[in-house]
């Protein structure tokens, strides 16, 4: 009995022994756990804060990628208008230049115009006094400016013919004129 006893004891401390045992070898598995756990939390917060921290910069990609086509087709619509203002201004110098050559036909007309008209008007010739009255009319030579200018005049528009009308006009008057006063000075003491 008394071996049994002892028996029983042994048993029991063993079962004790194995007990704590267990006992700490659950208290460093619940250790690890916790630890693993602690870890497993702390990577799921820098997961989130990554996920939050992608979708930020995504909505930033997003939004700097909007405004970049904003801008792109802000651009394109000035480039579309200066190209417009471009052809509208390249259209206005071409009119510009044709003005111009106009102006200067012009002015080429007007400076012979105003060179025929300042030279001094001569005597005319002897008319014989039989025949017609058409017979002392001479035929303008080839070499006259103002006939080769009223030929190349009559081909561009009607303002150079008004022009040419107006000349003759003026051209008239001023020989009257010129007659009048020179019979004005000649009777005069």
């Amino acid at each position: 009995m008394q071996q049994r006893l002892e028996e029983a004891l042994q048993q029991e401390i063993k079962a004790r022994r194995d007990e704590e045992d267990f006992r700490y070898a659950q208290a460093r598995l619940l250790s690890e756990e916790e630890e693993k756990m602690k870890a497993l939390m702390a990577l799921q917060e820098e997961q989130e804060v990554y996920i939050l921290k992608t979708q930020r910069e995504k909505q930033e990609l997003r939004q700097e990628m909007e405004n970049k086509s904003r801008s792109l087709e802000d651009a394109q619509k000035q480039l579309e208008e200066v190209r417009a203002n471009r052809h509208r201004v390249d259209q206005d110098v071409v009119a510009a230049q044709r003005k111009l050559r106009q102006a200067s036909t012009n002015v080429k007309h007007w400076n012979v115009q105003m060179n025929r008209l300042m030279h001094p008007i001569g005597p005319g010739e002897k008319r014989p006094s039989i025949g017609s009255s058409f017979s002392s009319f001479k035929i303008p030579s080839q070499k006259d400016p103002g006939l080769r200018l009223r030929v190349k005049s009559e081909e561009p528009d009607e303002e150079s013919k008004e022009n040419v009308d107006r000349s003759s006009g003026l051209e008239e008057e001023r020989r009257l004129s010129q007659s009048f006063n020179g019979s004005m000075s000649m009777d005069i003491p």
